[in-house]
């Protein structure tokens, strides 16, 4: 008897195995070992399986930080057991994790742990969840129905949104919920960053009157969102808040509005606000029209005058005190500030130029381009777009064609000292442009300078010019000079040093860029809205001699990567996800605005070989501490100007760094940008036997 069911038994077990053999292999669940887990402790580290279902094994408390991230094979995940907290980015990128059930057990999830799962379309919460981090479904575009645990005292969902259990804080609309408008209630006095990032069925939101602040990212890629109503308790809006909501048609800004980001609206082409006139909602509206680069594009390009040299130069020295005694440039002047200041310069609001009694005879600004004093220079800016001019009489009423005559840029035309001799060489340039255009002369346009520059402004709006071929000998690349241009593709030859402020500014076709290693410096906004830098497939875009142009990562700690020599100008401004920064040994500078409002930026490690911090780099950074390595020489204004970090800076050389100005701070416009270097900190900390000699003075120095 005993033989025979062990024999059935045999056969049976036999054909089980030829049946499992028969099933297609995709029917089969892969399921994870022991050993695709990586622990420390009682954390898991990194689970390297190729499983597409995994149950989390028992003695995991901790699922670290992008331990899944990336994983393809995944389709369903149970965390369950022991688990009590699942880290940062845990589950994030998985193209084909479709469900997750999160235990009872689990009390905390954290920022952006299940973010990015286009497949993603079930969800259940266990009852024992208590705290979620932002974003933790952001780009699940899928995800319309989730599961709350009845006995979860924490969180509630209605119509979509997941509150807490008050409805205090919204902590998400599910990114695929299909409804087109939401008043939030008044209780909500919170809302989660990316809480509505990515829905793209909504249409109007009306917020609650219990909300302090839209924070930064919460209704970014809103593609369909047109109408947002913000009631009077709000007072500010953060860092790209309405990102690419690119239908957003209409935003009521209300009295009560204190501060808004400069990116809270980027890329919403056509929003209108309403305001109150005269409040800062209204003169947000209006300044917004002109971010800075464009300011600078519209006073430096697009808004050029001529006016009559003589008027200019014959006024009095008393009068021209103003303009002889400047230690900045007034914008119109486009001349480089120096990155050193001397010793005893004021970093007071420069005064513009008096040119009153010259303009009120321009009624016309279509007109060429501007000549004025400057720090007891002559400099005369030709803008070549425009085709009519005035002329260079004052009494003249007449108009000319210049639409030929050579474009000479700000800073390009040579100028001097003297009062009178100046005078004689405006007189005599302007009257030789003049004197060619009237006999009909055509010029070819002024492109090149020196023969080592391609001049600013040179293919300015060019919308023709598809591709360039840069020449032998340029060393520079001029300010504006492709900007909005056709370029598609370009290749910027071996020998090129240094490519100045907004130089390929919105080029909308720009896929292709090739920068040789001898760029050892690139101005802000020299890239900026084109697709080389926005649409870059790796997290850091890496050009020239180790210039970082852009980060595209969504890390809380940012390791930048070796090699880095320079970390360009506003590469991580205002990104708000960022908690830390490890840098290489390599890095040498730190760019203008480069970590500008970064509010959550506490540790910063590395930088050991550093040698230029530039203007506004970690402007507004809660910064736990602030070490200057002795290899600093220089110091931007407002670098370490911190808001709720430390108050204590530390120097480990035995020099001081010199204080030095960008061009930025030099605009009349940016009064704001003349702060000073470590403003906000109240102590200067100097080791024991390295206090330089004179310390008493300062002068010259940071301090």
């Amino acid at each position: 008897m005993n033989r025979k069911i062990a024999k059935s038994l045999g056969v049976l077990l036999l054909l089980t195995a030829v049946a499992i053999t028969q099933i297609p292999a995709s029917d089969v669940e892969a399921v994870a070992v022991a050993s695709d887990f990586e622990m420390d402790g009682n954390k898991l580290m990194r689970y390297s399986g190729t499983a597409d279902v995994v149950s989390i094994p028992d003695g995991v408390q901790e699922i670290g930080e992008e331990a899944f991230a990336g994983n393809d094979n995944l389709i369903k995940v149970n965390i369950d057991g022991d688990v009590k907290s699942v880290g940062y980015r845990a589950f994030a990128d998985c193209d084909n994790l479709r469900t997750i059930v999160v235990g009872d057990n689990v009390e905390e999830i954290e920022t952006a742990a299940f973010s990015n799962n286009k497949e993603l379309v079930n969800v259940n919460l266990g009852a024992g969840v208590k705290k979620l981090g932002t974003g933790v479904f952001a780009g699940d575009s899928q995800l319309k129905d989730l599961a709350v645990s009845e006995d979860n005292l924490s969180f509630h969902l209605s119509n979509g949104i997941l509150y807490d259990s008050e409805e205090t804080r919204v902590y998400l609309l599910l990114p695929a919920y299909e409804k087109g408008a939401y008043t939030l209630p008044g209780t909500v006095t919170e809302i989660a960053g990316y809480a509505f990032w990515g829905n793209p069925y909504l249409e109007k939101v009306t917020l609650g009157s219990g909300l302090y602040e839209v924070p930064a990212y919460a209704f970014s890629n809103c593609a369909n969102l047109r109408e947002v109503e913000i009631p009077l308790t709000v007072r500010g809006i953060g860092a790209k808040a309405f990102e690419d909501c690119v239908n957003l048609s209409r935003v009521t800004l209300p009295d009560s509005m204190a501060q808004i980001s400069d990116t809270a609206f980027d890329g919403c082409p056509n929003v209108e606000f309403t305001a109150t006139p005269g409040t800062y909602g209204a003169e947000f509206a209006a300044a917004r029209k002109t971010s800075e680069v464009e300011e600078v594009e519209y006073e430096d390009v697009q808004d050029a005058e001529v006016i009559d040299a003589n008027t200019v130069t014959e006024q009095t020295d008393d009068e021209n005190a103003d303009e002889t005694n400047l230690q900045t440039p007034s914008p119109s002047s486009g001349e480089s500030v120096e990155d050193g200041i001397d010793e005893g310069t004021e970093l007071s609001p420069t005064p513009e130029p008096s040119m009153k009694s010259v303009t009120e005879t321009i009624s016309n600004k279509t007109i060429l381009g501007q000549s004025s004093i400057v720090s007891g220079r002559a400099v005369i800016f030709i803008d070549n777009r425009q085709s009519k001019v005035l002329d260079g009489s004052s009494q003249s009423s007449g108009r000319i064609d210049l639409s030929n005559m050579e474009s000479v840029s700000p800073g390009e035309v040579e100028g001097v000292s003297d009062n009178q001799e100046t005078s004689g060489q405006m007189e005599k340039i302007e009257n030789q442009l003049v004197d060619n255009a009237q006999k009909g002369k055509n010029f070819p346009k002024y492109t090149i300078v020196n023969d080592t520059k391609i001049a600013s402004q040179a293919f300015y709006q060019d919308s023709e010019l598809k591709e360039y071929e840069i020449g032998e000998g340029i060393t520079e690349i001029g300010e504006f000079a492709f900007a909005r241009s056709g370029l598609s593709s370009v290749t910027i030859p071996e020998g090129v040093t240094k490519i100045e402020y907004g130089a390929f500014y919105h080029c909308d076709d720009l896929t292709e860029v090739t920068l040789p290693d001898s760029i050892v410096e690139i101005e802000p906004y020299a890239f900026e809205k084109t697709p080389w830098v926005e649409k870059a497939s790796e997290p850091f875009l890496v050009a020239g001699d180790g210039i970082l142009i852009a980060y595209h990562g969504s890390e809380s700690v940012v390791n930048i990567p070796a090699g880095v020599k320079q970390i360009g100008p506003g590469v991580f401004k205002e990104h708000a996800g960022i908690t830390a920064v490890n840098l290489p040994d390599t890095v040498e500078v730190i760019g203008e605005e480069a970590f500008m409002n970064c509010r959550n930026l506490k540790t910063v490690n590395g930088g050991e070989n550093l040698v230029t911090v530039k203007d506004r780099a970690f402007m507004n950074c809660p910064l736990s501490k602030v070490v200057i390595p002795s290899s600093m020489k220089e110091i931007g204004l407002g670098a370490y100007a911190l808001l709720n970090g430390t108050d204590t800076v530390v120097f480990e050389g035995s020099e001081l760094p010199a204080l030095s100005m960008g061009k930025a701070a030099g605009r009349i416009s940016n009064e704001e940008y003349r702060t000073f270097a470590f403003a906000n900190l109240k102590t200067a900390i100097i080791p024991e036997g390295k206090i330089p000699e004179g310390i008493g003075s300062f002068e010259g120095t940071v301090l």
